[in-house]
């Protein structure tokens, strides 16, 4: 069967204030395919200061949106996150959520697939894990740039 593996890491500056921002980045690798690096900028909403829970909420829902249609062309695709809470949260089908991140979470529903297809897993993070770190460091990249990259590598 087809494999993608994705990773995919969140990173935020000045958490929980007023000058707070927030960067994601996902790595996408499939065998016989050049390796797919995006990376996007999130600026800080007045309403609800950002953090880190926003950032790496929303890197594990552009890696979804990202493979919906590779699923649907039969490959098998693996999400790894280095948020251990967010995976428990995702498996669990009677997630109790904090009301401030709701909005994150109505975006999640629209682009999560429940299919036997996509699976999601703890990798544990700043550990040296390769791809691992390249998200982060693709998340970390937006923030020095507040811009996010949409690039192939060989």
């Amino acid at each position: 069967m087809k494999q993608i593996e994705v990773y995919c890491d969140g990173s935020c500056y000045h958490a929980d204030t007023e000058k707070a921002f927030g960067d994601w980045g996902v790595l996408i690798k499939s065998e016989g395919f050049p390796t797919k690096m995006i990376s996007g900028h999130i600026a800080n909403n007045p309403h609800c200061f950002l953090n880190s829970y926003h950032v790496e909420l929303k890197a594990i829902i552009e890696s979804y949106r990202r493979v919906h249609q590779a699923v649907k062309m039969g490959y098998q695709v693996t999400i790894y996150s280095d948020c251990r809470n967010f995976v428990k949260t995702i498996k669990n089908p009677y997630r109790q959520t904090p009301e401030k991140y709701q909005h994150l979470w109505v975006e999640f529903d629209k682009v999560y697939l429940n299919s036997r297809s996509v699976k999601i897993k703890w990798v544990k993070g700043h550990s040296g894990h390769p791809e691992n770190v390249s998200a982060h460091k693709l998340a970390q990249q937006a923030a020095m740039l507040k811009v996010g990259v949409d690039l192939y590598i060989h």
